[in-house]
């Protein structure tokens, strides 16, 4: 089974999920590494609770877990980090970064004009054109502006939460902004993300990551984004199927911050 490369655990606020129940969840599936990601998104609050973690608490239990279950599976320590174009929050970012050396850094966009759309409010007054295209240049300004990440984490997210009755985000409605979208991420060497979240509840676009492998995009990750332990690697058989109907062998799991391949079966 392909490994889950995006997972939270109670060192994020919006989850309760002991990382052993993780682990066990991802080596019941078969997976060879499992990704912890928890949150760091600066300024923004799960309730009265900053989006951040203990790095040197969280890295010292990883390490205890890798000697528990290191023969068994791999354990990657890594990170989301929340994006804005705004240089206070990206050197913000940049601070925590040089906490740790982290194994993966995923890079999301959770706020768009101040705002998350998963409180909806984003979407009141707008078309899903109007909606999406605001999403979209938020995605280049973020692609453009921010370094030091590796994956692009569900550029898609806002999707999940839109009022619209088909939400799905389509490469024929918005090619040009799509193209400069994907163009960045290619040239910045990073990868983009599958996330099982997302598509597992908004029908995803096969154009838009086939429109990526036409334009040289390689780097893939799949992500289950599981804030609850038995949502670990979740429909990843159908996804990974999915990629491969897309022309993609492979995906990729960052360690060390260097991808390594994984194959599509």
């Amino acid at each position: 089974m392909l490994s889950d490369t995006h997972t939270h655990t109670y060192f994020s606020p919006d989850s309760k999920s002991n990382p052993v129940d993780n682990i066990l969840r991802a080596i019941e599936n078969g997976q060879k590494y499992i990704a912890f990601t928890d949150h760091f998104d600066h300024g923004i609050k799960c309730g009265k609770t900053d989006y951040n973690f203990d790095t040197e608490k969280r890295s010292a239990e990883i390490e205890n877990l890798r000697d528990i279950y290191g023969k068994r599976i791999t354990i990657l320590n890594g990170i989301e980090t929340g994006q804005q174009p705004f240089e206070n929050i990206r050197d913000f970012n940049a601070k925590k970064l040089a906490e740790y050396d982290f194994d993966c850094v995923i890079g999301s966009t959770h706020v768009i004009q101040g705002l998350d759309p998963y409180e909806r409010v984003f979407f009141e007054g707008k078309t899903m054109e109007a909606a999406y295209t605001i999403l979209l240049e938020t995605l280049i300004a973020n692609a453009k502006f921010w370094d030091n990440y590796d994956t692009v984490g569900h550029f898609d997210y806002s999707t999940r939460y839109a009022p619209y009755e088909n939400r799905t985000l389509r490469y024929r409605d918005f090619p040009d902004l799509i193209d400069e979208f994907l163009k960045t991420v290619i040239a910045k060497n990073l990868a983009l993300e599958f996330n099982t979240k997302t598509a597992g509840r908004v029908e995803p676009d096969p154009d838009i990551w086939v429109r990526y492998r036409e334009l040289g995009g390689e780097l893939i990750t799949i992500g289950s984004d599981a804030h609850r332990p038995e949502l670990v690697g979740d429909q990843f058989d159908r996804f990974g199927g999915f990629l491969k109907s897309c022309g993609f062998k492979y995906t990729f799991v960052f360690s060390g911050r260097k991808p390594v391949a994984e194959k599509i079966d």
